[in-house]
């Protein structure tokens, strides 16, 4: 395959694109090297290997950099200027994730989820801040009758800043606690959260509060969609950080999956979006294996 696409960044010339395919079965960094003798290369990355807004990096040079990718299947464009031969190298490291690690990261005392300083799973960090989070401040903060983490089900971990939801104040959420069959239609929904991938939805999206008592396997998957679907998996809403999860339909023919193998006890948010401004009517299968 050749000359069929370009990046951000392409450089003019006669070169063709070569796509490295990068399967990950957890959040990684990874590094491409494209060492001599290439005199002049573009190098870029999508989440979707046919659809440029889904590009989330380009350079032209030899070495592209790719911090904390989430898990599932990345494609990088090796775009050279000029026809020739060339070796790629691929580096894949783990990204370190101290709230899940099974070690006192910072020396407070408390480990991962229980840590002052961990939002949630996969925080990378377990300093604590200077003011106790809502999840670990000894208070009632959303008056539902249940303190702190692990007690109140809307903490992901001791460093959630939040017991409550910002999801709450969206108009129409659907509330599972288990595995569950439904059918969403975003026609005429309002464009409120961008999410991660496809582009940032664009479109209207619907939300799914799933709340887990233990933790779990978790998939959620789109059939039957009359649309290019997108869906994507929070903590917390309004927090682009906390995302878990995002698929664009990449090999299902408008079927977004997502799988999470052990997703912890707590509430999260499915959001089923759309590529670009779709819109139209889907079933949403959410599968729970406890």
């Amino acid at each position: 395959q050749g000359g069929l696409t370009d990046g951000s960044c392409r450089l003019t010339g006669e070169g063709r694109e070569h796509v490295l395919a990068i399967d990950l079965a957890e959040p990684s960094n990874v590094t491409v090297d494209v060492p001599e003798p290439l005199e002049a290369v573009a190098l870029y990355h999508r989440t979707a290997c046919d659809r440029p807004l889904s590009e989330t990096a380009c350079e032209r040079a030899d070495t592209l950099a790719l911090r904390d990718l989430p898990a599932g299947t990345h494609y990088v464009f090796v775009d050279p200027a000029r026809p020739a031969p060339f070796t790629a190298q691929v580096t894949i490291d783990a990204a370190a994730r101290a709230c899940g690690n099974g070690v006192d990261d910072d020396g407070d005392g408390a480990v991962d989820a229980a840590d002052p300083g961990c939002a949630h799973a996969d925080d990378v960090d377990e300093t604590d801040p200077p003011a106790a989070p809502a999840c670990s401040n000894g208070a009632d903060d959303d008056g539902d009758g249940a303190i702190d983490w692990p007690d109140d089900l809307d903490c992901l971990a001791a460093g959630d800043d939040s017991e409550g939801s910002f999801c709450a104040g969206l108009t129409d959420v659907i509330e599972v606690d288990g595995s569950a069959l439904l059918t969403i239609d975003l026609d005429g929904r309002e464009d409120l959260i961008e999410i991660t991938c496809a582009g940032g939805g664009g479109g209207g999206e619907r939300v799914i509060a799933l709340t887990l008592d233990a933790p779990a396997d978790v998939v959620v998957e789109a059939i039957h969609a009359d649309f290019d679907t997108a869906i994507e998996v929070r903590g917390a809403c309004d927090d682009a950080d906390s995302v878990v999860a995002c698929s664009d339909d990449e090999g299902f023919a408008n079927r977004a999956r997502v799988e999470l193998p052990g997703l912890g006890a707590g509430t999260w948010f499915i959001v089923v979006d759309a590529f670009l401004r779709n819109s139209g009517t889907t079933d949403v299968r959410i599968s729970v294996d406890r």
